[in-house]
């Protein structure tokens, strides 16, 4: 066994030998790991591709529909046309009240401007009130603040002669 073992150790080709099967299978590994990586990667490229034609497939449908709703209403436009001196008709009505419709738009934003303008004034009045306001708020609490630290002073002072009337008192007793 030990004579074994001294030809293991001085024999150079076996450490080249398993240094070589190690270095193979290190790159047979490396590669593996390589392609698997790429083959994740192409397979989430790959389901990307499916949802793309999936949602391509969703508008193709959408447009046939949209399609065939226009062409129902091309049909509808061509009897209309046949129909033209009924349009005219409808075309004058409603150019009649699209002009008074466009008077009471007209009328109506002018109103609401001027409402805006309104609502803007008052913003800022109250905007300047509630900035007041604020700053009063903040000085009433810092007067607050100091009349609160003035009360405790005033408080441990009065204890303290409280403390001092009492102690006269004792010691007058005891004389």
């Amino acid at each position: 066994m030990n004579n074994l073992l001294a030809n293991v150790q001085m024999n150079n080709d076996f450490f080249v030998m398993v240094f070589l099967f190690l270095l193979i299978t290190f790159l047979i590994s490396t590669i593996i790991v390589v392609f698997l990586s790429k083959i994740k990667t192409l397979t989430v490229i790959l389901d990307e591709a499916r949802e793309i034609d999936f949602a391509k497939e969703d508008k193709i449908t959408f447009l046939d529909e949209e399609l065939q709703e226009e062409k129902i209403m091309n049909l509808d436009l061509k009897r209309d046309l046949e129909y033209l001196e009924k349009s005219k008709e409808k075309l004058d009505l409603s150019t009649i009240e699209i002009t008074k419709l466009k008077a009471e738009l007209v009328k109506q934003s002018k109103d609401y401007f001027d409402l805006i303008h309104e609502h803007k004034s008052a913003y800022k009045e109250l905007k300047s009130r509630y900035d007041l306001l604020e700053t009063n708020h903040k000085k009433l609490e810092e007067d607050y603040s100091l009349l609160q630290k003035r009360n405790e002073t005033l408080v441990d002072d009065n204890n303290k002669l409280h403390t001092q009337i009492r102690e006269i008192k004792v010691t007058r007793k005891d004389i």
